[in-house]
């Protein structure tokens, strides 16, 4: 059978953690020099950025979310990865909606 490895079920787990995000950052690539990350080969936690670039924060809550998927092809061989980050940004101005606009195409 498929499934023979299967021995036990699985209870949820105690919540001993907090989630979420709390802010996001956009930065110019351009301004960027070297990226510093931590030595855990699974996560990718930036640690410090080289060069004197500019970063813009903006504060989030509750709704926003980021989620990566695998894409993968198997006519080309190819696999990359989907990263689709969702924001609600409150009470955007006029100037808000601008720098945001701004932010997406750039």
């Amino acid at each position: 059978m498929a499934c023979d490895f299967i021995t036990s079920g699985r209870q949820e787990p105690c919540k001993d953690s907090v989630g979420g995000i709390s802010a996001v950052y956009f930065v110019q690539y351009d301004g960027m020099g070297e990226v510093t990350y931590d030595t855990s080969p699974d996560d990718k936690v930036v640690l410090g950025v080289g060069g004197s670039p500019t970063f813009y924060e903006y504060d989030v809550r509750n709704n926003s979310s980021y989620t990566e998927n695998i894409q993968a092809s198997r006519e080309s061989g190819t696999n990359y990865f989907e990263q689709v980050l969702e924001l609600t940004l409150i009470k955007l101005t006029k100037e808000d909606h601008v720098a945001v606009k701004a932010l997406s195409v750039g």
